[in-house]
C-alpha cells in the first residue's frame, strides 16, 4: 500500500485502516430509549424507531456505493438530507466514498469508473439499537479490486429527541494501492438546500470556526450543522 501526493512521494501505510463518524440529530432531553426495528428488503434495510421510519441503508445495484437515506428529524418527521445532490448528482444523502484510487473513481458518476459493491448487508442487532454490518468490494472494469471494506452502522434513539448514527469502517488494501489527494473523499452528507451553508444554514466546529470559508479543510473533533426550515 502506498499513498502519493504531487510531487510524487511514497509513504508506507498499514494494510488496514479504521475510520469512524458519529452523526447526531436532535436536542438532548431526559427520556427513555426507544425501540428500534429493521426490515430487510431487496436493496435496502429500513430502520424504524417506535414503528416510524428513521432511515434506510440502501445498496442499489445501479449505484456506486451504499448510502443512508432519508435521515428523519425527531421533531418535524421530515428528512434533513436529500437523496440526489443539487448541482452534484453523484452525492447521496449520507455516504462513504472516494475518487482517486488506482486510476478509478469511487465517488462520481459512471459505474465503469469504479463501484463499492455490497456483498449483502446483515442486521445483527435490534432493540435498544439497530446494528447493520456489510462488506463491500471496490471494483472497476478491467482492473483488479484494490480494496475491501468492512462496515458497521449502529443506530440509536437515546430519547424522543435524540438520534445517533455511528459508522465504523475498516478498509483492507488487497493489492498495492495508490490513493491520490482529493477534496472528494471519505464521509459526506448532502443536506436540504435550506439547511446548506450556501443558503441559510450554519456550520460551527469545535474550534469556533464558522461556515464553509473557515471550516473547509480544518481538522476538528466535531462539527455542528444547523438551520431553519
Amino acid at each position: 500500500m502506498r499513498l502519493s501526493s504531487p510531487p510524487p512521494t511514497i509513504h508506507p501505510l498499514p494494510k488496514f485502516l479504521t475510520l469512524a463518524i458519529l452523526v447526531f440529530l436532535g436536542i438532548p432531553r431526559s427520556c427513555p430509549a426507544q425501540e428500534l426495528t429493521a426490515v430487510k428488503g431487496e436493496d435496502r434495510i429500513d430502520v424504524a424507531i417506535d414503528g416510524e421510519l428513521f432511515t434506510s441503508y440502501r445498496h442499489p445495484s445501479d449505484w456506486k456505493f451504499p448510502y443512508l437515506y432519508p435521515l428523519i428529524g425527531p421533531y418535524t418527521g421530515k428528512t434533513i438530507t436529500i437523496e440526489k445532490g443539487v448541482g452534484h448528482p453523484h452525492h447521496r444523502s449520507l455516504y462513504f466514498a472516494i475518487d482517486k484510487v488506482n486510476g478509478g473513481n469511487y465517488w462520481q458518476e459512471g459505474l465503469e469508473r469504479g463501484r463499492m459493491v455490497s456483498q449483502g448487508p446483515k442486521v445483527v442487532e435490534t432493540g435498544d439499537r439497530v446494528v447493520i454490518t456489510d462488506v463491500c468490494d471496490w471494483e472497476r472494469d478491467g482492473a483488479p479490486s484494490p480494496v475491501r471494506d468492512y462496515r458497521r452502522v449502529s443506530i440509536e434513539a437515546r430519547s424522543h429527541s435524540i438520534r445517533t448514527i455511528q459508522f465504523d469502517i475498516e478498509v483492507e488494501f488487497k493489492i498495492d494501492t495508490e490513493v491520490l489527494p482529493s477534496n472528494h473523499a471519505l464521509f459526506s452528507t448532502e443536506v436540504l438546500p435550506e439547511l446548506s451553508a450556501q443558503f441559510a444554514g450554519k456550520i460551527v466546529d469545535a474550534e469556533g470556526n464558522v461556515d464553509e470559508l473557515e471550516t473547509f479543510g480544518v481538522k476538528s473533533v466535531w462539527c455542528d450543522y444547523f438551520g431553519e426550515r
